[in-house]
């Protein structure tokens, strides 16, 4: 009996790869890397957009010789690159590597500083439109050559983290490396066709649910947007559905939730300088800019992300409560969820088992309506204005504890 001989694994002393889900500007700087650093293996870490998955499958894999992570040694590299991220948790394909002793990593990134982030010998980190652009800038400093294919690629992740130019993170040194790129052959009418992309039917459906789901809260004076959808199934590009409908309710700050499979994605973008929704996605695992971030919670509940959260910051959750309700459309959310409303908050510092807890919800008026003898039963009774002072500071440091903000 035989049985088939496993492939030899290769020998890679440097790769180069980037974020898991990766978008063009991703792909590009992968490409674009592996100019600077001549005989490196390129790394694709994936993606859920169907348009990016073919696009790299038909092209990429054999124009760029791009390599599986599982088909390496992890032992043998020695240089890691990571472009577009320096998040140790947004690379989890090629997690085995970091145990390798003296691994040397560079980094080019256009994504702010996070908690997260590795130690790096050599980090090219810039606040411009796009990754690939800051690796540009290198490419166009040594006059290194490019084919036509290659300016046009480069080009592509461009044009895709500037919206094509018209985001407010467009910089000029993103304007002046696609000029570089165009007269070098990039081929405008290729990115145009793969930028324009028309929505299928499971994206017209996911559109509309965030029509109608739509609900805008002000806060501290910011209008803010708080959409949901869901599917059974992934729906590619959720991240361009934001954006059209961000676009076409001309909106100031948008958070977007799809429920789809087993995860939960949020995509957030912002024009308000108020609102960083890079910080927030950040706090929920995810990244990305001021104002435009996104995060992905795989296999964890609403409750249990909360839970992470706030026991982080010094909060116990001791109970909590979601409250739903059937309409036509199906089952949906019918009340304010994790505030001290809906929730006991207990400082964890001082807790102890099977005794009253102090706490940062309405326990405190609860007590206080035992005490005068409230049947619970209308008419309430008149609040004492030294009640409701001291109600309001322990919502209000609530706030401050999970927040690490203070409001006036």
């Amino acid at each position: 009996m035989s049985f088939p001989i496993k492939p030899a694994l290769l020998a890679a002393p440097t790769i180069i790869t980037g974020h898991a889900n990766a978008d063009f500007d991703c792909l590009a700087a992968i490409i674009a890397a592996g100019k600077l650093y001549p005989g490196a293996t390129l790394i694709f870490p994936g993606s859920q957009e169907k348009n990016i998955r073919h696009f790299f499958i038909q092209s990429a894999t054999y124009m760029f010789n791009f390599r599986n992570f599982k088909d390496i040694d992890p032992a043998s590299v020695r240089q890691l690159v990571m472009v577009d991220t320096r998040q140790r948790s947004r690379v989890p394909h090629i997690e085995p590597v970091f145990a390798t002793p003296g691994l040397v990593i560079h980094a080019y990134d256009h994504h702010p500083d996070t908690d997260e982030d590795v130690s790096a010998e050599h980090a090219v980190v810039k606040p411009w439109g796009s990754t690939t652009a800051i690796i540009m800038a290198e490419i166009m400093a040594r006059d290194l050559p490019l084919t036509t294919d290659e300016a046009t690629i480069l080009g592509l992740g461009i044009y895709e983290d500037t919206g094509s130019f018209t985001f407010a993170s467009t910089t000029e040194h993103d304007l002046a490396a696609a000029a570089w790129l165009k007269a070098r052959g990039m081929d405008v009418g290729v990115i145009g066709d793969l930028m324009v992309r028309e929505l299928s039917a499971e994206q017209i459906t996911i559109m509309s649910q965030l029509i109608e789901s739509a609900q805008t809260h002000d806060i501290n004076g910011v209008e803010v947007v708080i959409a949901e959808a869901t599917s059974d199934e992934y729906v590619g590009d959720f991240a361009l559905l934001v954006h059209k409908f961000l676009e076409m309710e001309n909106l100031r700050v948008l958070f977007a939730i799809g429920l789809m499979n087993d995860r939960v994605h949020l995509v957030a973008r912002s024009r308000s300088p108020d609102v960083d929704v890079g910080k927030i996605c950040a706090s929920l695992g995810g990244g990305g800019h001021p104002y435009a971030a996104s995060a992905s919670i795989k296999n964890l509940t609403m409750y249990a992300k909360a839970r992470d959260y706030a026991r982080e910051r010094g909060i116990l959750i001791a109970d909590t409560k979601f409250e739903f309700g059937l309409t036509d459309n199906g089952l949906i959310l019918i009340d304010e969820v994790l505030t001290p409303d809906s929730s006991r908050f207990w400082p964890a510092e001082g807790y102890v088992p099977g005794k009253s807890q102090p706490s940062y919800d309405k326990q405190y008026l609860r007590d206080w309506l035992t005490s005068i003898g409230f049947s619970k039963q209308p008419p309430a009774p008149q609040l004492p204005e030294d009640v409701i002072a001291k109600t309001r500071e322990k919502y209000l440091k609530a706030f401050e504890v999970l927040t690490g903000k203070k409001l006036a």
